[in-house]
């Protein structure tokens, strides 16, 4: 399995964007899940300046491939037509964005500690809505044991 990290955020795709994403994020994990071939996990974060999508799929799948239809599938779901431009993590580069995000390090306000909390409630909800794996888990888990350290030291 390979974990993935698709992502808009203030930085890069900005607010509206973001905003647009938001009004699509409700059950988007269970209807990718269901719809994205391919994917064994799926976790979605959604902030006020973020949404994350974190997905498990099989090695070999194309990253690319992934991204594009995911951002088909977003974008097609709120009405706007256009591919909605996700900037996508594979691998260890996947975990290390998601340990920065957790710590808040990608936040509007670096150093937040929201984000973490946020974090642990959407894993908790991903695993009501059955769509998480070990890897997500993991890997979330992970993440808040690094946003824990690196508040603790800095």
């Amino acid at each position: 399995m390979t974990i993935h990290l698709l992502s808009a955020d203030h930085r890069v795709q900005g607010l509206e964007a973001v905003s647009r994403l938001g009004g699509v994020s409700a059950h988007l994990g269970p209807d990718l899940l269901r719809t994205v071939r391919g994917l064994d996990g799926v976790l979605v974060l959604g902030t006020c300046n973020r949404l994350a999508i974190l997905l498990d799929a099989p090695e070999g799948r194309s990253a690319e491939s992934l991204r594009d239809a995911v951002s088909s599938f977003c974008a097609e779901r709120s009405g706007t037509g256009a591919p909605i431009d996700l900037s996508l993590w594979s691998g260890r580069a996947a975990y290390r964005e998601l340990f920065a995000i957790a710590a808040g390090l990608e936040s509007m306000v670096v150093g937040e500690r929201e984000i973490a909390g946020q974090l642990r409630r959407a894993l908790i909800l991903a695993t009501a809505e059955g769509t998480v794996t070990g890897d997500i888990t993991r890997a979330v888990e992970h993440a808040s044991t690094v946003s824990r350290r690196v508040a603790a030291t800095t």
